[in-house]
C-alpha cells in the first residue's frame, strides 16, 4: 500500500509541475509522467494488492467486478506482449 500512495503522490508532483511549466513542451512532459505514475499506482492495486486492502488506501477505490478478487502475484513482463504482433 504504501507504494501506491508513493506512486500516487509522485503523480501529483509532477502534475504540479506541469501547472509550473514556462513551456507547452516541458508541460506535456510532467503530464506524461503523472500519467505513467497513475497507471503504475493503478497496476499495483490491480496485480499486487488484496481487493479489501486497495479499500484502505485513502482516495483509492479498487475497480474489479463482484465477486472478483485481483491476483495475489503476478509476473510483469516489460515489452511487447508476444501476442502483440504490432
Amino acid at each position: 500500500m504504501e507504494k501506491v500512495r508513493e506512486y500516487r503522490q509522485r503523480g501529483h508532483e509532477c502534475r504540479e509541475l506541469s501547472a509550473k511549466a514556462t513551456t507547452p513542451d516541458l508541460k506535456d512532459h510532467y503530464q506524461g509522467m503523472a500519467r505513467v505514475w497513475d497507471k503504475l499506482a493503478e497496476e499495483r492495486l490491480t496485480f499486487f494488492v488484496a481487493p479489501a486492502e486497495a479499500s484502505n488506501v485513502a482516495g483509492d477505490s479498487c475497480h474489479l467486478p463482484a465477486g472478483e478478487t485481483a491476483p495475489t502475484s503476478a509476473r510483469i513482463t516489460i515489452g511487447r506482449h508476444p501476442g502483440n504482433r504490432r
